[in-house]
């Protein structure tokens, strides 16, 4: 009998005035950006809480409970491609990993990501967003 080890479940934000933001980022992305994506997930979700660590996961400190997941970059025929998911842990329980906002990071520090980030996550805690179960098949 096969047990299922996943740990941690994954959403995305989601708004009337904004759709499934996150999801539709994700779906626009080519095949080797979701796949480094996928990879990261599949590792995290089988992880405790605690081991999840850099390089692969950011608290972001001081940044209001939002935190960041680091896939690897990708190699494009431009150079390499740095992808980032803003995100919050233990909503809407313990387990789980909501993803706020998506971007290709070309900045050291994405102020504007994380103010996206940090917006749509006080929609979701005062009624204006919602969560999805991410979809990582498309």
């Amino acid at each position: 009998m096969i047990h299922d080890r996943h740990i941690w479940a994954f959403y995305g934000f989601q708004s009337e005035a904004e759709g499934p933001v996150v999801q539709l980022w994700y779906d626009g992305l080519d095949f080797d950006a979701q796949l480094e994506i996928v990879n990261l997930v599949a590792h995290l979700r089988v992880r405790p809480g605690g081991l999840w660590v850099r390089p692969d996961f950011d608290p972001l400190d001081g940044e209001g409970g939002i935190s960041e997941l680091r896939p690897n970059n990708v190699r494009t025929d431009q150079g390499d491609a740095c992808y980032r998911i803003y995100g919050i842990r233990e909503h809407p329980d313990k387990h789980s990993y909501t993803f706020l906002h998506g971007t290709d990071k070309d900045v050291t520090n994405d102020l504007e990501g994380k103010a996206i980030a940090k917006r749509r996550l006080h929609e979701l805690r005062h009624g204006g967003g919602s969560i999805h179960r991410f979809d990582f098949e498309g």
